[in-house]
């Protein structure tokens, strides 16, 4: 298969020589003054970013170091596009700050179904040179990193990557888990991760809180969002915080050095059960938000659903790509 051609859509190609079109203000601004501005301008999926390239040579140059700043990558053909954009790339022009990363095709704004045709070109793209080009862009960016948004639609065995973010501190993970993860290794490679979120998740273990203790020991807040009745997921929350909840604890609590530095936890998910069932439920509710007002759930309809295709959209929701805590918004439905 012949390989994606790169163009300026990443940035990546040049300004034609200069015309004879008058200079603007921008052009006369001071490069420092430039950098500031572009910096707040770029943080959508790398679009502004991209045109900045196209303005004039003074901007394409000033920007070079910026315009990477805010990244979207969908599907396997951007995918292979960016990672070979980026080796191309010295390493001081590869700042990516908030990243948002998805080997399947994205439904984009204003289109109400993802594109078929990338969906067919990740399906005839070689699974090795795909899975070479994902990792190379996550390696590339990992050293600048703040926030990051994976979205996959096949089952991680792992909670984290096993690339260390030195100044990762968002981490949203829309994926599902095998029922039981392994645990990664045992390093402290997400120093100040300070927000964990799970969308799509519906397979809960103590394995993903043994691998955020070990990994990310400093996260203050987790958010998880299942389209699952989440009574699994609170049995093993108020466990994980010392609560004995029904059937005891279901493993040996945390310390308490890393469970005091949770600021909050938050659950979204629907009551499915029927009868009986659903009040032992909304029981459960109770009882693990009274025993740990940490914890805090919020019950959704039971129609609620988080469609993969959807993830882009939910990322670019919010301009700073922060959560906005305390109320973290709801994924799209």
């Amino acid at each position: 298969m012949q390989e994606p051609v790169i163009d300026t859509l990443w940035g990546a190609g040049g300004v034609d020589a200069e015309d004879d079109q008058p200079i603007s203000f921008l052009e006369m601004c001071p490069p420092e003054i430039c950098k500031k501005i572009f910096t707040h301008a770029c943080e959508d999926d790398g679009t502004t970013g991209r045109s900045l390239s196209l303005v004039s040579r003074y901007i394409h140059d000033v920007s070079e170091d910026i315009k990477l700043r805010s990244l979207a990558v969908c599907g396997m053909k951007q995918v292979l596009a960016c990672a070979a954009m980026l080796r191309a790339k010295p390493e001081n022009l590869r700042r990516i700050i908030h990243l948002f990363l998805s080997a399947g095709a994205q439904v984009r704004p204003g289109e109400t179904e993802a594109d078929i045709e990338e969906y067919l070109y990740s399906l005839e793209t070689h699974h090795g040179s795909g899975c070479n080009a994902f990792f190379s862009i996550l390696e590339m960016a990992a050293p600048t990193l703040k926030t990051f948004y994976l979205s996959s639609p096949c089952a991680r065995p792992t909670v984290f990557l096993k690339i260390p973010m030195p100044e990762l501190e968002e981490f949203t993970l829309f994926n599902e888990f095998h029922a039981t993860p392994a645990t990664g290794p045992p390093n402290v490679d997400f120093p100040k991760l300070k927000r964990v979120r799970f969308a799509g998740c519906n397979n809960i273990s103590r394995v993903i809180f043994t691998e955020i203790y070990a990994r990310a020991p400093n996260v203050t807040h987790m958010f998880f969002q299942s389209d699952r009745t989440g009574d699994d997921l609170l049995e093993h929350l108020a466990s994980a915080f010392g609560t004995r909840i029904r059937h005891g604890h279901l493993f040996t609590p945390f310390p308490k050095s890393f469970i005091d530095k949770i600021v909050e936890v938050r659950v979204e998910s629907p009551n499915k059960k029927k009868g009986f069932q659903a009040k032992m439920y909304e029981r459960l509710v109770r009882q693990v938000t009274t025993a740990e007002p940490r914890i805090k759930v919020t019950t959704v309809a039971p129609s609620y659903s988080i469609p993969f295709c959807y993830s882009l959209q939910d990322w670019l929701r919010d301009s700073t790509r922060e959560w906005n805590f305390p109320t973290p918004h709801r994924f799209i439905d």
